[in-house]
């Protein structure tokens, strides 16, 4: 499951691919969206910019997203302070 919803919050899973010549959402890849950045693994660039593009896309603050699991891994699951249908809605997922 991409998407896990909890109490006031959801949990989503994404494969990053850093260095990339463009950033952006390219959809779903396995259990994960994959998302990718121009920022290599270094200095937590990456997740950083995995955080802006999901605030983006989602419209939401940064700070209502949080990367829980796998700060140092491609994988990772992110915390994301929105109701499911919100994030479903925004990231055209069912």
């Amino acid at each position: 499951m991409i998407i896990e919803e909890k109490d006031n919050y959801c949990l989503l899973k994404v494969f990053i691919q850093p260095k990339s010549s463009k950033s952006c959402i390219v959809g779903i890849y396995g259990d994960s969206l994959k998302i990718k950045v121009n920022s290599p693994p270094v200095d937590n660039a990456a997740n950083k910019e995995c955080i802006k593009i999901l605030s983006k896309v989602l419209k939401t603050n940064k700070g209502n997203i949080e990367i829980k699991e796998g700060q140092k891994t491609r994988k990772k699951t992110v915390k994301i302070g929105l109701n499911l249908s919100e994030i479903k809605k925004a990231l055209d997922i069912d």
